[in-house]
């Protein structure tokens, strides 16, 4: 876990990415994520993740979805009693790039709303206004079926950045 936790944090401090890089990357750095929470919460945590493969070199923002993720495991499944799933959906509709990242929440989250438990949610946010303007959508919340959901649709180019995270 050390040694998985000095990869990650390698990764995220690593000055040779811009503002994009490949979707392939960043579920690289999220999975390396994912792999530290693992070993925390052990098999209260279920990942279910549904990626086109074709998107794989299509950009992204870096360190889009490890927010995303660590927001849905520390204020949803963290704090939960029994198992609960984290799904991570990552599709092309038409021109776009829809993310989707959503979790179950915790008995009584209803009446909770944890402080802190927003900002992450709001700096992703910020930074996509910044990155793509008008061009992209953005939602967090509830769901109808109870749980937390957070929803992203991004240009989809065809240009793929290059691959610095492999160096």
């Amino acid at each position: 876990m050390i040694a998985q936790l000095g990869d990650f944090l390698r990764a995220t401090l690593d000055a040779a990415h811009g503002h994009e890089h490949a979707l392939a990357d960043e579920l690289a750095l999220t999975q390396g994520y994912l792999e530290i929470e693992k070993a925390r919460l052990g098999n209260r945590l279920a990942v279910r993740m549904k990626v086109d493969p074709g998107l794989l070199n299509a950009p992204v923002p870096f360190l889009i979805l490890q927010p995303l993720v660590e927001n849905a495991i520390r204020h949803g499944l963290a704090l939960r009693d029994t198992r609960g799933a984290l799904d991570l959906v990552i599709t092309r509709e038409s021109a776009r790039l829809q993310i989707s990242v959503a979790n179950d929440l915790p008995a009584g989250a209803a009446e909770l709303e944890p402080s802190g438990a927003r900002i992450g949610i709001a700096n992703v946010g910020t930074r996509l206004e910044r990155l793509y303007g008008a061009d992209h959508a953005f939602a967090a919340g509830r769901g109808a079926d109870g749980r937390f959901q957070v929803s992203i649709a991004l240009p989809l180019t065809q240009a793929a950045p290059p691959d610095r995270m492999a160096a």
